[in-house]
Order: C-alpha cells, then structure tokens, then sequence
C-alpha cells in the first residue's frame, strides 16, 4: 500500500483516528499566520486510562481511591507530603470539580512545556505541550509512556532573522495566542460536563481540570505573561508574589501572592485608560497579555491565585542540581575533618 493509504487503513483498524493531529492555523499579532498541530485531550486522556499496561495497581498514587479522589486515613503515606494528592491544592480543587458525594472521577493534569531544539542555533526548535495524570505515582510519571502530546508551539521567530522589531509583549502574546488553540480541546471538555466512560470495568463520569504547571523558569514566565528575572524594569523579581528584590535578602519573609483579582483590576484599567494601565501592568512585572490560562473554560486548580501560584521552581537551575554535588564537596575539604569540623558542629548545635 501507499504510504498514506497504510496509515489510513491502520488508524481505522486499531480505532486511533482521534489520536491524529489537526494542524490548526492561527493568526499571530503581527497579523502572521502560523501553524499549530493540536491534539484532542479527551482522545489523549482515554488513551492512557484505557491502557491496560498502563493502568495498573503498582502504577498508581498510593493512599488514595482513584475513582473518588478520596484519601485513605489510615495510610502511612498520607501523613507527610508526598503523592499530588497529599498537597494543600488537592481537597479544595477536588471539592470544588467533583464536590463531596463522590459522583465524579477526578482526573488532575499536570501540564509540562519546554523549548527543545535539534540544532547548534535553536533555530528548528518546537515548544511542545504535555500533560500526565496526578493518578499516576511519581515512578510512572517519570516515564515517557505516561505521558501524552497536547501540541506543539512553533518557533515563532524562525525566518525573522535579527530584524524582529517587534516588542517583548507582542511576541509574548503570539505565543499565548498558539498557547490558547493547544488548550482548546480541554477548554471543550469543561463545556461538555467532562466525559463518560468505562474504566477498569467501572462506568465513570471524569471531571478534568489543571491541577499544576512544570517546566524552567523561562518557559514559566512567558506562561504567566511575566518579565524576566534579568530585565531592568522588573519591580517583583518572582513570579508568584510581591516580594522586592530587598526581601529576598531576608531570612524569612512572608510573601503576599499575586491574585486574580490584581490582574482583573490592572485589566480593567488598561481597557479604560491605555496609559494608566500600561504602568500598573509594569509595576506588577507583566506584559499586558490576554494569558490563555485566564480564557473561560480553562479548569485551574486555584481559583484565587490561578496559574499565578500553579508554576512551582524546578530544582535543575534553582538548587543547581547537577553542581550541588561539587559545592558540598568543596565546602567539605575547606573545613576538612578532626577539630575544624567538632568545633563548627559545636556552634551549629
């Protein structure tokens, strides 16, 4: 067979014709057009909870029933943080999506997104969009089967070359813009009332929402719409409070976390007086963005801070994993052993 005709005849064969992209066009701020291959999330959602080798026991989260959401009191692992489900986010998103009487399947995302490239320059890169299930236990969820594709974005600058003019905000938003067409099959899932199925040979009616957020810092700022930590007009070096960057010298501080609320009201002041609202927008640190998070329809565990306290730090560059292991090292030789280090225990005590 041809090779077209093949991959038709098999899709229909094994049932996975929902499993195919569609490569959606979309118009970008500079009234670009690009192209978007999107994914549906409910094909990609059953996809993993209709596979067998998938959905096994040793698989999932332990001290929780994964069809109710419900904790197990009388587990050891619920006790400390561990599992998705051990987390302060867990009981109030699980409430507020499936309520208390134990109707509703919870079916929690974590979204991951980072730029991966395939030469010297990151010229043929690609962002795509991910998503694993917070059922999973962390074992599984480091593995690649366990997840599944939601779309790519584009490398929105190839061919521009180094006259690209066009401001951070606008390109920021073009990549919102993509971000918003690669959501839209999840945003359909919340206007359907979830989905219906057969799972384990259980009938089950799933609630689907985004529980957190995964990726490096600079993937997590341009989703929140937020400047770089290394701008010169950054006024809040953190995305998730309003901590200056005098506070981060303090041992302890008690950070105020960005809300919702402050970015409807800098909204609201940027359609009524341009200006105005270009400042507010500054002394919060953001571009003045439409967030594809923000659209209606799009199911976010927080619904006080949303995405705004969704993006936890990723260890790679925050602890210097990979380098902490030298720094210890480092630091043990220079004290070295025998009276150096019983008289530093000393004081430590």
């Amino acid at each position: 067979q041809p090779r077209k005709q093949f991959i038709a005849s098999s899709a229909s064969m094994f049932d996975i014709k929902s499993m195919a992209p569609e490569y959606a066009q979309v118009r970008l701020k500079d009234n670009t057009v690009a192209t978007v291959p999107v994914f549906d999330a409910r094909a990609m959602i059953l996809s993993l909870l209709h596979d067998p080798s998938l959905m096994k026991k040793e698989n999932f989260a332990e001290g929780y029933n994964i069809f109710t959401g419900e904790e197990w009191d009388d587990e050891e692992c619920n006790r400390n943080y561990g599992e998705i489900h051990t987390g302060d986010a867990w009981e109030p998103a699980l409430s507020r999506y499936c309520g208390r009487n134990c109707k509703y399947m919870p079916i929690a995302l974590v979204l991951f997104g980072d730029k991966s490239h395939t030469d010297l320059h990151g010229m043929l890169s690609v962002e795509p969009v991910t998503f694993t299930l917070s059922l999973f236990n962390r074992s599984a969820r480091n593995l690649p089967e366990f997840w599944r594709v939601l779309g790519y974005i584009p490398n929105l600058s190839a061919g521009k070359g180094e006259a690209n003019r066009q401001p951070a905000s606008d390109k920021i938003q073009s990549e919102h813009i993509c971000l918003s067409r690669v959501l839209k099959s999840i945003r359909d899932i919340t206007d359907r009332g979830g989905i219906r199925t057969t799972i384990m040979g259980r009938e089950v009616h799933i609630k689907v929402w985004i529980h957190f957020i995964i990726g490096d810092t600079e993937g997590n700022n341009k989703w929140l719409g937020y400047y770089p930590g290394n701008n010169s007009g950054t006024i809040r070096p953190y995305r998730d409070c309003q901590c200056s960057f005098a506070d981060m010298t303090k041992t302890v501080t008690k950070c105020v976390y960005t809300t919702l609320r402050e970015m409807e009201t800098c909204r609201s002041t940027l359609e009524s007086n341009r200006n105005v609202g270009l400042d507010a927008f500054q002394k919060i640190s953001r571009y003045p963005i439409k967030n594809a998070f923000l659209e209606r329809g799009v199911p976010l565990s927080d619904t006080i801070h949303g995405p705004f306290r969704m993006t936890p730090p990723e260890l790679l560059h925050t602890s210097g994993a990979g380098l902490i292991m030298y720094m210890f090292k480092v630091i043990a030789v220079r004290i070295g052993v025998g009276i150096n280090r019983d008289d530093l225990d000393k004081q430590h005590h």
